[in-house]
């Protein structure tokens, strides 16, 4: 029970940076005029911004809930399609 708890600790801290940090990076680069001209690789971070944001918002959740708990609570369907997304973002 400790091991479970512990874990579901951590993955929910992991969650929830990857959403921040990536909230953070996305602000960044709407709001300074020179990080959007410094070059094509700024995109490329910006694009790869996203796809984490997509990540934490709709992979990791239910990833952290199924290791925790071991079972899966969300039904086929949404099993489905969070495979989908999974592959995608990844």
């Amino acid at each position: 029970m400790f091991i479970s708890i512990f874990l579901g600790i951590i993955l929910f801290t992991i969650t929830i940076w990857t959403i921040l940090g990536n909230i953070l990076v996305i602000l960044a680069f709407i709001t300074d005029k020179q990080i959007r001209q410094g070059g094509m690789s700024n995109y490329l971070i910006i694009n790869l911004a996203i796809s984490d944001l997509l990540l934490g918002i709709a992979v990791l959740p239910f990833s952290a809930s199924y290791s925790t708990f071991g079972f899966w609570y969300f039904g086929k369907y949404l099993c489905e399609i969070w495979l989908v997304i999974d592959v995608l973002c990844s």
